[in-house]
């Protein structure tokens, strides 16, 4: 009976594992204590083989439900394998002009998956890292339990 059930469970993760066939790469990092100092700067790093199809690159954010802002500002900075680097600001917006949050919510928790960028390609193989910084104008951001990334090639 448990070597049944322990095949079921591992056939059960291939098959959801391979439900999602254009993600490239995603990572979702806690915030410690669910308030995001300014000076906790989260990295996300990936290697990236394919320079020539095209990519969505999104931003992940979960945030409880007395977050007090709509939005939520990053500095994004990218490092690219051949040390070229560019910064972005980038705005979130969370709430919608009804005062009603965004994205899928379970209880008091608000997932948001929000376009970076869309069409990327790129340009070089090897390893890539962005940086996110929280650029709220607050040295702690409350509420704010994880942020993360995701790339996913395009259909």
């Amino acid at each position: 009976m448990t070597r049944k059930l322990s095949l079921l469970l591992t056939v059960s993760l291939l098959i959801l594992s391979s439900c999602d066939p254009l993600r490239v790469y995603e990572e979702n990092k806690e915030i410690e204590g669910d308030s995001w100092k300014a000076s906790d700067k989260k990295i996300f790093e990936f290697r990236m083989e394919d320079t020539v199809s095209p990519f969505n690159v999104f931003i992940n954010v979960r945030h409880r439900g007395d977050y007090p802002y709509s939005n939520l500002y990053l500095f994004i900075t990218t490092h690219r394998p051949d040390g070229k680097m560019s910064v972005d600001t980038v705005e979130c917006m969370l709430q919608g002009n009804e005062g009603k949050w965004l994205g899928d919510g379970i209880g008091d928790l608000y997932h948001n998956r929000l376009f970076f960028r869309s069409g990327v390609r790129f340009p070089v193989k090897g390893d890539y890292s962005f940086t996110f910084e929280q650029a709220m104008r607050t040295d702690e951001l409350p509420h704010i339990t994880d942020i993360g990334m995701r790339v996913e090639k395009m259909p």
